[in-house]
């Protein structure tokens, strides 16, 4: 057994760190996160000029001068495995196969994920932000050898041109990186779902879209002068053309969730008064004054207001998440306990006026205590 990569059950088998198969995550993600803790782990013992020996339990000494160099080698490692990971999951995304590039100048990875980025206003704008910091290391370190080896494979002095590395100024701007980097990670896994939903046009993605719908007028205004003022102006800061501005209009139209916006609602058929009365006659236990099928539909109602889920999610919900079975007890259930989920599904699939008949003639189902407050952009809908 090799006596360093082993692992324990002793006392420190608490220490035992998972690998290789054993993650059960995304292990390039865990490298990743790895090198960044352990940047900040480093150069919180460079301000401290000391650390706590492991296993002795001694006090040790520690030089910042030393420190310096394994913190540059994980920040600029950290940020080359931000790179290599972003990119697999863009070109997902676009429907690429999800090579991960090789090689180590950041100037040339950063550049393959600034092409791959453009392609979304948000990941565009995200990745100018971090280009700065790219630039840094490159000027510095394009190879990954600068904070590895004292010289180069000639025999070269490494950073014989800078004198002294301030590692409180790395940390603050270090800091700052992080924080991009882990912004970038939330962003990317949204964007992936949010395109899976297949709102989107050649140029615009479905957060571009919501924002159009949010700018237009309610429909009965398009026939006046400014509306094809808004329509260039539109136009010209997404850079699209008129066709792509009229499949547009088309997606917000028929979206069920864009299309109160501008005054149009898209309703869901069964929601009536008639169905409200039924539903107020029925219990867990007593479930028939309703069909299997308008369960199912309420019930898909209450699944897409779950945070996670888009309003392109209803009709999937019901053809395929919920197969062939659906106990009406449970929908009855779920729809009055979970009253808030119920009422965000009903925001989310647009449906203004059943939201209108269920205050007025059902206000205990979606009593305000019980309603979580809502994001400010949904409000325009009711």
């Amino acid at each position: 057994m090799n006596p360093l990569f082993q692992s324990s059950e002793n006392n420190y088998f608490y220490m035992n760190a998972c690998v290789g198969e054993n993650t059960g995550g995304i292990e390039a993600y865990s490298y990743m996160q790895g090198f960044s803790d352990a940047f900040f782990a480093l150069s919180y013992i460079a301000h401290t000029e000391c650390y706590i020996h492991p296993i002795s339990h001694d006090e040790k000494h520690a030089s910042v001068n030393g420190l310096i160099y394994p913190m540059l080698y994980c920040a600029r490692h950290h940020l080359e495995l931000f790179i290599k990971y972003q990119y697999t999951i863009i070109a997902h995304i676009r429907n690429k196969e999800p090579k991960i590039p090789q090689g180590h100048d950041l100037a040339e990875l950063f550049k393959l994920l600034q092409d791959e980025s453009n392609f979304d206003r948000r990941m565009a704008e995200l990745t100018n932000k971090i280009k700065p910091f790219i630039s840094a290391f490159a000027e510095i370190d394009p190879t990954g050898q600068t904070f590895r080896y004292a010289t180069d494979t000639e025999g070269k002095m490494h950073l014989a041109e800078i004198n002294t590395i301030n590692a409180t100024a790395l940390t603050e701007n270090f800091s700052k990186l992080a924080s991009l980097i882990e912004e970038a990670n939330v962003l990317t896994p949204e964007i992936e779902r949010e395109y899976s939903t297949g709102t989107n046009t050649k140029k615009l993605s479905r957060h571009d879209i919501y924002i159009i719908a949010v700018n237009l007028p309610h429909i009965d205004q398009w026939h006046e002068p400014s509306f094809k003022e808004l329509k260039e102006k539109i136009k010209s800061v997404y850079k699209i053309g008129s066709k792509e501005f009229s499949s547009t209009i088309h997606i917000i139209k028929k979206h069920r969730e864009f299309s109160p916006l501008i005054g149009i609602e898209n309703k869901i058929e069964i929601l009536s008064e008639d169905l409200l009365d039924r539903l107020k006659s029925s219990s867990d236990e007593n479930t028939g004054f309703l069909s299997d099928s308008e369960w199912r539909i309420l019930f898909a109602i209450c699944e897409v207001g779950r945070s996670f889920y888009y309003s392109e999610s209803f009709d999937s919900i019901i053809e395929h998440d919920l197969g062939n079975y659906l106990n009406p007890g449970d929908a009855y259930r779920d729809i009055t306990s979970r009253s808030h989920r119920f009422y965000e599904g009903l925001i989310k699939t647009g449906q203004a006026s059943f939201i209108k008949l269920l205050k007025r003639n059902y206000p205990e189902l979606i009593n305000d205590t019980n309603i979580r407050v809502t994001t400010k952009k949904w409000k325009i809908l009711v």
